[in-house]
């Protein structure tokens, strides 16, 4: 049962500088391009971040035209929209633009649950390299970042990936519009999918949706206003380096290193070994089973179970924010039609 609202919890609006409230949108994300094209969102000012949240999505969307919908107020629906310079998305810093939206929701939700069910609670939420929101092997949400084209609305498969820094038409001349949709599975009645979970299967005294809602906004806003700022301002040293804690913060949330796993590389090939560790470009480290290592900047990647002991990879997957050609998890899809994820 949802607790009575709490008042004292932060409110987004404090944190971002535009806030945009939809009872029902078929895809967060195509929404907030839509009123960027409209001249509502990101405008040219420094670091501008505006959020839109909606109660309810009913054409959420992933790559290759997959659909999702949810049912209204069961989930975190929402979509930040900022601008940053052209430095950080072509550059080695690009990788950190999904992985650190991760980390701020993981960051989020750990502190909601820590207040509702202390902190041995709250180590149960933890970060799939890259960007996926997990509560232990079940997975709570998902991620997906695009750009925008400037003036356009593009076709949906423009996540950001390893081909985005060749795609000139979503970059000017001095900046690139970023649009991060995150989903996060609240109050769902029945479990999507197999992997699939929600946050009040697991935690007892959760406020309700609405102030849940605004405290995980808040804190997401809060951390994207600080985190990004600070990997502009990293964009323009010479040369460029990323925050010495974003991959120690990105590590002691994993739920990926330690773990076996087997990654599918763009052209195809498959490798197996173990999750090592996350490197400054926010490449995922593995050691393969042959001995050697990779850093793996693009593909998917499953975790295996020990269960399995080198069987067929489970279907959490994931790759580098930024320079990756990844499957989008499952955000805001609480009914999936298959195990991708939608904004």
């Amino acid at each position: 049962m949802q607790s009575q609202t709490n008042n004292t919890l932060p409110d987004p609006a404090r944190y971002v500088d535009r806030l945009v409230m939809l009872p029902t949108v078929g895809s967060t994300n195509t929404r907030a391009r839509e009123l960027f094209a409209a001249g509502v969102l990101a405008a040219p000012e420094p670091f501008p971040l505006d959020l839109l949240l909606a109660d309810e999505q009913t054409a959420g969307r992933g790559r290759i035209g997959r659909t999702w919908t949810s049912g209204p107020r069961t989930s975190f629906l929402s979509s930040f929209v900022y601008r940053v310079p052209r430095a950080v998305v072509s550059g080695r810093l690009g990788g950190w633009l999904t992985t650190m939206a991760g980390v701020e929701a993981v960051e989020t939700l750990r502190g909601i649950v820590r207040d509702a069910a202390g902190e041995q609670a709250a180590r149960h939420v933890g970060l799939a390299w890259p960007n996926d929101v997990y509560w232990d092997d079940g997975k709570l949400g998902g991620i997906l970042t695009e750009a925008v084209p400037a003036g356009d609305i593009v076709a949906s498969d423009d996540s950001v990936s390893d081909d985005f820094v060749s795609d000139d038409s979503a970059i000017d001349d001095e900046s690139v519009v970023i649009v991060v949709g995150i989903g996060l599975n609240l109050f769902l009645d029945a479990q999507p999918t197999p992997i699939a979970t929600s946050l009040h299967r697991h935690v007892q005294g959760l406020p309700d949706f609405d102030t849940l809602r605004r405290a995980i906004a808040a804190g997401i806003a809060r951390g994207m206003r600080r985190d990004m700022t600070r990997l502009v301002e990293s964009s323009r040293l010479e040369p460029p380096s990323v925050p010495q804690d974003f991959p120690d913060r990105a590590e002691a949330l994993s739920r990926t290193l330690g773990r076996r796993v087997e990654v599918t590389l763009p052209d195809g090939t498959r490798i197996r070994g173990r999750a090592e560790g996350i490197l400054p470009t926010a490449a995922l480290l593995v050691a393969r089973d042959d001995g050697g290592s990779t850093e793996v900047t693009a593909g998917d990647v499953g975790m295996l179970p020990a269960r399995m002991d080198g069987a067929a990879a489970a279907t959490s997957s994931g790759a580098a924010g930024g320079t990756a050609r990844r499957r989008p998890v499952s955000g805001p899809c609480l009914r999936h039609i298959d195990d991708d994820a939608a904004s």
